[in-house]
């Protein structure tokens, strides 16, 4: 039996950090949907609300699972952390380029709707070159953890 594996727990991270996360990762995407909705457009609302729903869902799971392997394998704190940040840049770039580059402009191209967002200031996105460069500095942090700690040292 591998004994190095087995202290280890399935589920490291508290339950308020994964709601917490979850619900941050999540809500805004309700919000917007809901936006796009009330603006006259419910079927447009529920789409594109449920596109980034359903990726920031998916977002988030991988985020958390990945935080679980580094756990799981021994790893610092701060692996942990650069884990954890590189998952929430990453996942901030793409959105910001699904946003800027395909949710908004659909949800724009109703008359009713983009006078509603834009009531709400929505309907501006961060220019591609910025989203990109937070999606490169989020899978930068991914591809290089830390070496050394109890994971990688021979015994």
């Amino acid at each position: 039996m591998d004994t190095k594996h087995s202290s280890a727990r399935p589920f490291s991270l508290p339950l308020g950090a994964r709601l917490g996360s979850l619900i941050g990762m999540t809500l805004w995407t309700v919000v917007f949907g809901v936006a796009v909705a009330t603006a006259g457009e419910p079927l447009l609302g529920l789409e594109v609300g449920g596109i980034a729903f359903g990726t920031c869902l998916g977002l988030w799971a991988l985020g958390m699972r990945a935080v679980e392997l580094v756990d799981a394998r021994g790893g610092s704190q701060g692996e942990r952390m650069l884990v954890l940040w590189g998952f929430l840049l990453f996942s901030l770039g793409l959105m910001m380029l699904a946003l800027g580059s395909w949710l908004v402009p659909k949800a724009l191209e109703n008359p009713a709707v983009a006078e509603g967002l834009g009531d709400l200031g929505i309907g501006t996105a961060w220019p591609v070159p910025v989203s990109a460069l937070v999606m490169l500095v989020g899978a930068v942090m991914l591809c290089f953890p830390r070496r050394g700690g109890p994971a990688n040292s021979s015994a």
